[in-house]
């Protein structure tokens, strides 16, 4: 069992804040039976509430002749090769005001005046190993963006996602990170190709779309200052939990769920002071690790592991 943090997501959760819990364990079957490990997770996070900060347009032109493709070895497997590539960021409508193709002349110097730099390096996923695929996934990459902001001054942003060949095909990838101006910013970027420069490299335009983290410190502070108390652990029968620093008014529930992540069990009950005592009988449910997951209001505030035992 471990816990990881949420850096990003994209769509409906573009602005996600959070962690998640990971239960790995061993399966073997005939659908598994190379070892491998199963793992299931339970995610806790909430939504960053706040206006948009940053909706911006950047053209990058990637300089072809940087790229470094490692060939597979003992170490990453058929289609996990990695790939190293750099290239220099422009202003918004570069590539309309000078063409798709501009950008980077073939010895792979800037053909304009860039704004900034841009760094990618990820995951080949072509199965056969082609660097010449004409269509559809291809990598599973980081980005860095370095670049001066006539508004916001140095900035960075980082992204994380999927890249597809096909001209004007266009991606959603997360933001997972930036610095100065833009530090604990949450959201998506749109990543679109819109040609292939005199190095052999692609152009790419970025659409910004990221919100600052505000309106959500307070209500982390306050999950973060519910304690729960889980007695015995590991359990055999009965499960006892005690909850403090609750807030008054606001209905709760807490879960019990099992590796699989199905709910076994709950109890729903609206606080009238600081403190709640519940009670569980776990004699029926099967060896293994359980998730105690409590919500306020619909949103999850805390958890707690448990194993039952014979």
């Amino acid at each position: 069992w471990s816990d990881r943090t949420i850096i990003g997501g994209t769509g409906t959760l573009k602005y996600i804040r959070g962690d998640l819990s990971v239960i790995n364990y061993a399966h073997l079957d005939e659908q598994n039976v190379t070892g491998c490990c199963n793992s299931t997770h339970i995610l806790r996070y909430e939504l960053v509430e706040g206006p948009l900060q940053f909706g911006k347009k950047l053209d990058v032109s990637v300089n072809g002749l940087s790229l470094i493709f490692d060939e597979p070895n003992d170490t990453s497997s058929s289609y996990g090769a990695t790939i190293v590539l750099e290239g220099v960021v422009y202003p918004p409508g570069t590539f309309d005001d000078y063409g798709s193709t501009s950008g980077m002349l073939a010895d792979g110097t800037p053909q304009l005046a860039p704004i900034g730099k841009w760094n990618c390096r990820g995951w080949w996923f072509s199965e056969d190993q082609d660097y010449n695929p004409s269509e559809g996934l291809f990598s599973i990459t980081q980005q860095t963006f370095q670049f001066d902001d006539p508004v916001l001054g140095p900035v960075q942003i980082m992204t994380e996602g999927k890249d597809f060949i096909g001209l004007n095909e266009t991606v959603e990838k997360m933001v997972t990170g930036a610095t100065d101006a833009l530090k604990g910013h949450r959201g998506s970027c749109m990543e679109t190709l819109v040609g292939v420069n005199a190095s052999n490299g692609f152009n790419f335009t970025f659409d910004f779309d990221t919100r600052q983290v505000v309106g959500i410190k307070d209500a982390i502070d306050k999950a973060n200052s519910i304690s729960m108390t889980v007695f015995p652990n590991p359990a055999r029968d009965m499960l006892y939990v005690a909850l403090t620093e609750l807030e008054s008014g606001p209905q709760y529930s807490l879960q019990i769920a099992d590796a699989t992540g199905r709910l076994v069990d709950q109890q729903t009950f609206s606080a009238t002071s600081e403190k709640q005592d519940l009670y569980f009988n776990i004699s029926t449910q099967p060896e293994g690790w359980y998730a105690l997951v409590l919500k306020r209001e619909g949103l999850v505030v805390g958890s707690k592991n448990f194993s039952k035992i014979k």
